[in-house]
């Protein structure tokens, strides 16, 4: 799991994390409709009325990431490690999935359809933010990343903690 490290020589917090587990290749999408199974249970998503989480019906939805640099679950605190200061990473690394159509783009998505995202993103931006423990919150856009095995258009967002003002041996 990841740690969040004081570097004692610049005194910069560093996120320290081992290699993620790598999902097999497929050429299926998980992000696909259809495909909801392969991922993990949404957060949230926007859905036509009567359809059901985890399935087909929805506009935009929101997954935790697999491989999460920053998880809700962590609990708060800080302690000292040697030469470090250490932080569990609480905090969150959530995926907004823009669409269901897996080739669909901003340039090419209708005005409706755009908005949508954008309330996603502040309705993420709102209840993270009711989280005491987190400071800032980041959102990136992802689209077709070079090398990347997932190319459905998707956000992520990135919710990274507060330091404890106390330390603990």
């Amino acid at each position: 799991m990841s740690d969040l490290r004081k570097d004692p020589t610049r005194g910069q917090w560093v996120l320290v994390r081992p290699a993620g587990a790598v999902a097999p290749a497929s050429d299926d999408c998980p992000f696909c409709p259809g495909n909801e199974s392969r991922t993990p249970a949404e957060i949230v998503a926007y859905r036509k009325d009567g359809s059901s989480p985890d399935g087909p019906g929805w506009s935009v939805r929101v997954i935790p990431e697999i491989d999460p640099y920053f998880s809700v679950e962590r609990n708060v605190g800080r302690e000292g490690v040697g030469l470090y200061d250490k932080v569990p990473p609480r905090g969150a690394t959530e995926l907004i999935i823009e669409s269901p159509e897996h080739d669909l783009t901003p340039a090419a998505m209708d005005e409706a359809r755009w908005e949508q995202v954008l309330w996603m993103y502040r309705d993420r931006l709102r209840d993270l933010k009711k989280d005491p423990a987190i400071r800032d919150i980041l959102i990136t856009r992802r689209y077709r990343k070079p090398g990347s095995r997932i190319t459905h258009p998707y956000s992520r967002v990135i919710a990274v903690p507060r330091r404890s003002p106390t330390r603990s041996a």
